[in-house]
């Protein structure tokens, strides 16, 4: 039901699922989708090779900024804005149309510079694939409202089940062009399919009418998302440079395919940490909203530890690398292990840039925020041209751990600031102790023969135990915490 402006809030008091309960659908749905995820880039590494899949991660990190200029407008301030205001609602709107408007005009930009694109990249068989990966750009940057959209409202199920249908949708056709012996713009056109049918599910979902509904003036959303916007476009922008760095830089082909592939494990880790960063905000923004500080607090703090205990384990099992490439992407991207040391330790520190950001956002961005990351992305890409060219792959997965452990602090001591809260620090400095103790007794453990599945059971196990001591994980008052808030849900 849309509200009307003015009248209740966005969010009744117990009638939506807490932290935990909503936190736990949308990761369930993360793991399906993140374990979908795997199976396309088992098939799709195998049928393609090193330097095709090259070519087909190169094109997705051209639909990822297309995808993040379709949402600048919105500067990711969607659940909180619309969990955090009371008219909320008509934000929605407006983000909608917006978000749709942006995505064809980025669709009709793409089309006609798909050529100039992959000219610039240094490989022209990219071209086809850019013109492919354009129609995603509006049904994609439509799901992403709408999946914000219906996490502000409550409706965690509706919102897990869009990813979900997604995945579902994208792998089995994915599966069929593999078996049809399709190029990768097959592989292209089933994510533009599986946009289409997540932006159906949360059409049906959420209702944001697209022509007759009352929004707000453009100029009203742009002076409260604005800065937030660049802020989060500029952080796209440099968590994307990479790969296109390692391709112009280095000439691409097989070693673009292996940093690729490295690249895709150690995302996998940040995504996977996303669904619970939704629910975070729309838990800030309305205990915000509501002058509920001390929630308010408690929420982010608890957030902050969730990010660096889940960073702590992504970086604790890039001890065992190589034998992870070897599984996931299999013997003919053995180059990629040492970068997928060097990245997974990135992705650690980006999950704690997630997190602080993503608190920045429930709480409002500040101007020397967007100068910051204006610098850091011109010091990034600088770094990109004249490092990579001349040491290779290995030096950009440096780059960009170094860029990561500063947009991290930047982060985090913005969310501090904007909620006038101190630091979890003691508790991320223990974490960090446990993640590095257990990656030192990971190397040491005497089991060269044994399945890396294990290994990687084990060394968590260890990690797990080590918090366990170092009182940050607390497993018998989660689960407890977490009963009782599923015996006072009710699904609405």
């Amino acid at each position: 039901m849309v509200m009307v402006p003015g009248h209740e809030p966005n969010e009744t008091p117990g009638a939506q699922p807490g932290i935990m309960v909503g936190s736990a659908f949308l990761v369930l749905s993360r793991l399906f989708t993140l374990a979908g995820s795997f199976c396309i880039m088992l098939l799709l590494t195998r049928h393609l090779g090193s330097a095709e899949y090259g070519r087909y991660a190169l094109g997705m990190v051209v639909q990822s900024w297309s995808a993040g200029l379709a949402i600048l407008l919105l500067g990711g301030s969607i659940v909180p804005v619309v969990a955090g205001l009371h008219d909320g609602e008509s934000y929605a709107v407006t983000m909608y149309r917006l978000a749709i408007a942006a995505g064809l005009v980025i669709t009709a930009v793409l089309l006609a510079t798909a050529g100039w694109i992959a000219g610039l990249l240094g490989l022209p068989s990219l071209e086809p694939f850019v013109r492919v990966i354009a129609l995603d750009a509006a049904p994609a940057a439509a799901a992403v409202v709408q999946h914000g959209v219906a996490v502000a409202r409550g409706r965690v199920i509706w919102a897990a089940a869009m990813p979900f249908a997604g995945i579902i949708m994208q792998l089995g056709a994915v599966a069929a062009a593999t078996n049809m012996n399709g190029s990768a713009e097959w592989a292209a056109a089933a994510v533009v399919a599986s946009s289409l049918v997540q932006s159906a599910i949360g059409h049906a979902v959420t209702r944001i009418p697209l022509w007759r509904g009352t929004g707000v003036p453009v100029a009203m959303l742009r002076k409260r998302t604005g800065k937030i916007a660049g802020a989060q476009m500029l952080n796209r922008i440099l968590q994307n440079m990479d790969l296109p760095a390692v391709q112009h830089g280095i000439g691409g082909g097989h070693m673009a395919g292996c940093y690729a592939g490295a690249r895709n494990i150690a995302i996998t880790c940040v995504m996977l940490f996303f669904p619970v960063g939704g629910v975070v905000q729309r838990s800030v923004a309305s205990a915000l909203r509501d002058h509920r500080t001390a929630d308010a607090h408690a929420a982010a703090r608890g957030f902050l530890r969730t990010a660096g205990i889940w960073g702590g384990l992504a970086a604790a099992v890039s001890v065992h690398a190589k034998d992870i490439v070897d599984l996931i992407l299999g013997p003919g991207f053995s180059a990629a292990a040492p970068l997928l040391m060097v990245l997974l330790w990135t992705a650690a520190f980006r999950i704690l840039s997630v997190a602080g950001r993503m608190l920045v956002t429930a709480a409002g961005e500040s101007g020397w925020q967007l100068l910051i990351a204006t610098a850091l992305s011109m010091a990034g890409g600088t770094a990109y041209l004249i490092i990579v060219p001349q040491h290779g792959a290995w030096a950009a997965a440096c780059i960009s751990g170094v860029l990561a452990i500063i947009s991290a602090g930047i982060a985090l001591v913005a969310a501090s600031r904007g909620l006038a809260m101190p630091l979890p620090l003691g508790s991320l400095l223990r974490i960090a102790l446990a993640a590095a103790a257990s990656a030192a007794l990971g190397i040491a453990m005497p089991l060269p023969d044994t399945h890396v599945i294990i290994r990687l059971i084990l060394l968590s196990a260890l990690y797990v135990l080590l918090l366990c001591l170092a009182r940050e994980f607390r497993p018998h008052a989660a689960i407890a915490s977490a009963w009782h808030r599923m015996r006072k849900w009710r699904p609405h």
